[in-house]
C-alpha cells in the first residue's frame, strides 16, 4: 500500500500542476489573443496543452480518486485503537442503558423507547437535528446482529423518519461481542442520498463487563462526539487514558492484506470484504 500511495502522490502532484497550468494558459490566451489569431501554430499548441491538462485530471478522477478515498478510510481502520475504555461506572447493561438514555435527554435529544423497525426492536432511539442514536441491549453480539440492526436503523431513518442527512450511532450494549462484530465496529455505512446529502451509520459496541467500547474512534465526525459524550463519558479529543493499547486481529490482518495493494485488484472488488 505504501508503494501505491507513493505513486498516487506523484500522480496527484501531476494533476494539481496540470490544473494550475490550464488556469495559467487560459489567462495567457486572453492576454495574447491578438497574437494567437495571427499565429495558428501558437493557437494549436495552447489547445493541445489545455486538452492534455484536462485529460490528466479526467484520468486521475476516473481511475485513482476512488482508490485514494478507499485507502484513506482503510488507514483509519488500521491505525485506530483496537478499543476505548468507558469512564462510566455502571456495572450491568440495564443501568448503563438507563444512564445513556438519561444523558441523551439532558442534552436535548428527542427520545422514543421500545421502537420496532424491520421486525427488530430497539430499546430506544434519540434524535437531535442531524444526529441519531439507536440503542439495543443484548447479552452477546455477533456479526449478524450488527448487520441486521444497522439495516433496520437505515430503514427507520430514511423510510420512517424521512431523513436525508446526518450521522447515526447504533449502540450495542452487551456483556460480550465476538471477533466478527468487533471487526465491523471499525467500519461505517455511507449512504449517498444525493450529491450533497449523505447519511453515515456507525456501529458502537459497548461491553459493560470489560468496560470496552469498540468503534471507529479516530474519524473526526459527529459520531465521534456522540460516542465520546454518551458512551465514554468524556469530550473530544478523547482522553489518552481511555484509549486501549491493543489492536484487533482484524486490524492486523487488514494491514497485511493491504501490503500489496494494487489498482487492478481494487477495481475487481477484491478489497470489498471486511
Amino acid at each position: 500500500m505504501n508503494e501505491f500511495k507513493r505513486k498516487l502522490n506523484i500522480l496527484k502532484k501531476i494533476k494539481n500542476i496540470s490544473v494550475f497550468s490550464v488556469i495559467i494558459l487560459i489567462f495567457v490566451y486572453i492576454g495574447v489573443e491578438p497574437l494567437v489569431r495571427e499565429n495558428p501554430v501558437f493557437r494549436y499548441l495552447l489547445y493541445l496543452l489545455v486538452l492534455a491538462g484536462i485529460a490528466v485530471v479526467f484520468i486521475y478522477e476516473s481511475k485513482y480518486a476512488s482508490a485514494e478515498k478507499f485507502i484513506e478510510e482503510t488507514e483509519l481502520q488500521i491505525n485506530d485503537a483496537g478499543y476505548y475504555i468507558t469512564a462510566r461506572t455502571e456495572t450491568d447493561t440495564d443501568s448503563f442503558k438507563k444512564e445513556v438514555l438519561a444523558s441523551l435527554k439532558s442534552y436535548g435529544f428527542k427520545t422514543q423507547e421500545n421502537i420496532y423497525t424491520n421486525e427488530l426492536q430497539f430499546d430506544f432511539t434519540a434524535v437531535k437535528g442531524v444526529e441519531y442514536v439507536y440503542c439495543v441491549k443484548l447479552d452477546t453480539v455477533n456479526r449478524n446482529d450488527i448487520i441486521a440492526y444497522l439495516d433496520a436503523s437505515e430503514r427507520d431513518i430514511m423510510a420512517d423518519k424521512l431523513r436525508r442527512k446526518g450521522e447515526c450511532a447504533v449502540f450495542f450494549i452487551c456483556n460480550r461481542a465476538d471477533e466478527g462484530a468487533k471487526a465491523l465496529s471499525k467500519s461505517f455505512t455511507k449512504i449517498f442520498v444525493s450529491r450533497y446529502n449523505m447519511i453515515f451509520i456507525s456501529p458502537v459496541i459497548i461491553e459493560v463487563d470489560t468496560k470496552r467500547v469498540y468503534f471507529l474512534g479516530n474519524r473526526i465526525s459527529r459520531t465521534q462526539k456522540i460516542v465520546s459524550r454518551f458512551a465514554l463519558d468524556c469530550e473530544v479529543p478523547i482522553d489518552k487514558k481511555l484509549i486501549g493499547n491493543e489492536r484487533l486481529e482484524f486490524q492486523k490482518k487488514l494491514e497485511k492484506d493491504m501490503d500489496n495493494f494494487s489498482l487492478s485488484d481494487f477495481r475487481k472488488g477484491n478489497y470489498n470484504e471486511r
